[in-house]
């Protein structure tokens, strides 16, 4: 998330407004603020870091002790998409490999 490098996971489709999604497990030590950009990480291996995802629109909600959860409304209106791309990475076994094998090096 923009200034904190702090990460969660991303939900999206809970079917109350598909113009938001959530973000879960924030720990509760990091101070976020409506209006905060959330931009994608690049750990999931599937969107390169530094994509903006969206902006914070309601902060505190709890989802245990030491998490909170983050609700954002999307940069991307999905009800206007006509054209999406379907990637296929041909490189992501190979690089699955590499990551397995340089696990126990570090």
């Amino acid at each position: 998330m923009g200034r904190s490098e702090t990460f969660g996971s991303l939900v999206w489709g809970n079917n109350i407004d598909y113009r938001a999604a959530t973000v879960k497990e924030i720990p509760n030590h990091i101070k976020v603020n409506k209006g905060d950009k959330v931009y994608t990480s690049g750990y999931s291996g599937h969107f390169p870091k530094g994509i903006f995802v969206g902006t914070v629109i309601q902060t505190g909600i709890s989802s245990g002790d030491a998490f909170l959860d983050l609700r954002i409304l999307l940069s991307t209106n999905f009800s206007n998409l006509q054209h999406v791309y379907v990637v296929k990475d041909l490189l992501s076994n190979e690089l699955k490999t590499l990551e397995e094998s340089t696990k126990d090096n570090g």
